[in-house]
């Protein structure tokens, strides 16, 4: 587990002296909020009765130290907490595709809650890529767990690499970012992501909760924004 000092050093490579002070400036004055204890609770309290439904482990905040992660991005990558379940079906279900043709790929998969649900779903396969190798084990036992009666899709595969490296797969994609990481990993991504597309032209939806960096996306010239909570980008029929 990351300490207090290896987080301030993670937030002065990202944000700076200042940023971060700022940060923590912002989240004590959060933390005293009476309606912000009150939103945390009720976050809890779904994340517990989601894992008891399932006897599965996918709550929580966990913050790995540099360590425990691969590649060269641990400064970047933001604490695991997971998306809440039903934010999810529902941006899952609304979606204007024949799930079959799709494969989900989940950037920063932590305990695998997203996998999980979307698993749900009659996808053609999904992918989990997760940089902490105790987060990436979590997820496995979980996956083990969760009954197989509930699932729509059984290809999936939890890949334990850095974001920033994987390759990403062929075929029409549904992308799932939930504030995985800060910007410089985010860029690489849409790079990624955009000359994947270039080569291999086909339909890409990206499902991006607290999308800090949404003008990434949008800069490529891609995706048409057909949603802003959670921002969803489409590339359209191609």
């Amino acid at each position: 587990m990351i300490t207090t000092i290896n987080q301030l050093r993670r937030s002065f490579a990202m944000r700076g002296a200042i940023g971060t002070l700022q940060m923590c400036a912002v989240y004590v004055m959060a933390r005293l909020r009476p309606e912000a204890r009150r939103v945390e609770n009720l976050r809890q309290e779904s994340d517990a009765a989601f894992d008891r439904e399932w006897n599965i482990d996918t709550s929580g905040i966990f913050r790995p130290a540099a360590d425990e992660v691969l590649g060269g991005n641990w400064r970047y990558g933001i604490s695991y907490q997971g998306v809440n379940a039903n934010d999810l079906v529902n941006g899952l279900s609304a979606l204007d595709i024949y799930y079959p043709d799709f494969t989900f790929v989940d950037f920063g998969s932590g305990k695998g809650r997203a996998v999980l649900i979307a698993s749900t779903f009659p996808f053609k396969r999904i992918v989990g890529v997760e940089f902490c190798g105790d987060l990436n084990r979590i997820a496995r036992q979980n996956l083990v767990r969760h009954p197989v009666s509930e699932r729509r899709c059984n290809e999936i595969d939890l890949v334990n690499a850095d974001a920033a490296e994987f390759a990403i797969p062929a075929g029409p994609l549904v992308l799932f970012l939930f504030n995985p990481f800060a910007r410089p990993v985010m860029q690489r991504v849409v790079n990624h992501v955009r000359d994947s597309f270039r080569v291999n032209p086909r339909r890409i939806i990206v499902i991006y909760f607290t999308p800090y960096e949404a003008d990434l996306w949008q800069a490529t010239g891609l995706f048409k924004r057909i949603e802003d909570t959670p921002a969803i980008f489409d590339t359209g029929n191609v």
